[in-house]
């Protein structure tokens, strides 16, 4: 029985796939239970106990994508990992259908599967939690338990430090830390996103005056929700946390997904265009993966634009995600626009984004979003930042 174990449900119809899972996960004290396929996952009947669940895309007659729409409804909390041995393109739109359906969809796993890639996931996935309250959120807001990490963004050419995103998370006294997409859309529906961007943004500013006293230079880069480029008076507000913590509006980028600035672009036009005037920055991001047309985005007074990493993680292997990633680059290049790429994970990538000419790189190569203290400690060993210069190979 699995007692207090957490339950990973192992659906494949390869035997020997299944007892190698098997074999890596027992020693991490997980319960395994196994299913040669959908219809023996059916007959389980309760799913909702998962805590993760590794699903093969060919499974006889039947196959992966229906398994993630039934899983959808049965709004199955537990985290998804993909294993197959489909080409890399057809696992991540495989992967981007279960996002779709709004499934907490860990990653794709290429057969042969590493363990040390199966350990890696496992130990870095989200846990699920229990659904949380707007009273909860909003008490948890009001006793400043939102806390911010940073993740760094790195000059290709120099490797210095050109800036760092803030990150919130959720310090919990009972759930532990809780990662954005737990509570962010709550936040956005319940009238708590107004409140919330403010704390941040606060936050962010409080921190960059700290690591400025220190000597740094780097801008402090913060994220705006949908709700917050309808709200008229967010520029003021912006001003006046700037001129609080003495911080040059230089210092600041706001960063706002395509699909955000699209969804209202007269009122996003109005904040944006208000925030450019007071000097900060604006970056458009996860660009590639929203609806918009190049003429909307050309209305719109962004300074940088953040390619989104399903693009970028596979530009070392894949020619239409290179194709893809350097026609973005030229294209931004000549509207004067500056270029970070997302998702930065191996020196490879990174070799290939200097030869497209990108101005800035951002991802686990580098640094994982971290505490304040530890990307201080960052910023102090990258002086020089000579460690990750890119030469040529």
């Amino acid at each position: 029985m699995p007692g207090s174990k957490p339950i990973a449900l192992l659906i494949d119809d390869d035997p020997e796939i299944r007892a190698f899972i098997r074999a890596v996960l027992t020693p991490m004290d997980f319960f395994c239970e196994e299913f040669d396929g959908f219809s023996a996952l059916r007959d389980r009947m309760e799913v909702n106990d998962a805590d993760v669940i590794f699903l093969d895309l060919s499974l006889g007659e039947d196959d992966g994508v229906e398994v993630l729409r039934w899983l959808a409804d049965l709004r199955c909390p537990a985290g998804i990992a993909l294993v197959s041995s489909f080409d890399e393109r057809l696992l991540a739109t495989a992967l981007k259908v279960g996002q779709s359906y709004g499934l907490s969809m860990l990653s794709c796993l290429r057969k042969p599967v590493k363990p040390a890639d199966l350990r890696d996931m496992l130990a870095n996935r989200p846990r699920p939690q229990r659904a949380i309250a707007r009273e909860e959120l909003a008490l948890g807001i009001e006793a400043r338990e939102l806390v911010l990490f940073y993740q760094p963004k790195i000059e290709v050419a120099t490797g210095a430090v050109s800036s760092a995103e803030a990150l919130v998370r959720w310090n919990n006294g009972r759930r532990g830390l809780i990662f954005p997409g737990s509570f962010i859309p709550l936040a956005e529906t319940s009238g708590l996103m107004s409140t919330m961007t403010d704390i941040v943004l606060d936050q962010a500013l409080f921190d960059r005056a700290a690591w400025g006293a220190l000597g740094f230079s780097p801008a402090v880069a913060v994220n705006l929700s949908a709700s917050a480029l309808v709200d008229l008076d967010l520029p003021n507000r912006v001003g006046a946390s700037l001129h609080k913590h003495g911080v040059p509006a230089s210092a600041l980028i706001l960063e706002v997904t395509e699909a955000s600035a699209m969804r209202d672009t007269r009122s996003s036009m109005d904040v944006l265009t208000r925030l450019r005037i007071k000097g900060a920055g604006v970056s458009i991001d996860d660009f590639g993966t929203g609806y918009s047309s190049l003429a909307e985005l050309h209305r719109l007074p962004f300074t940088e634009l953040k390619i989104d990493r399903s693009f970028t993680t596979e530009i070392h292997r894949d020619k239409d995600s290179r194709i893809i990633v350097d026609a973005i680059i030229r294209m931004a290049h000549a509207m004067g626009l500056r270029v970070v790429a997302e998702g930065v994970e191996t020196a490879e990538q990174l070799r290939i984004l200097a030869d497209m000419e990108c101005d800035v790189a951002q991802g686990y190569h580098f640094c994982r979003a971290v505490p304040y203290d530890k990307f201080i400690a960052f910023l102090e060993s990258r002086e020089p930042a000579f460690a990750d210069r890119v030469t040529s190979p």
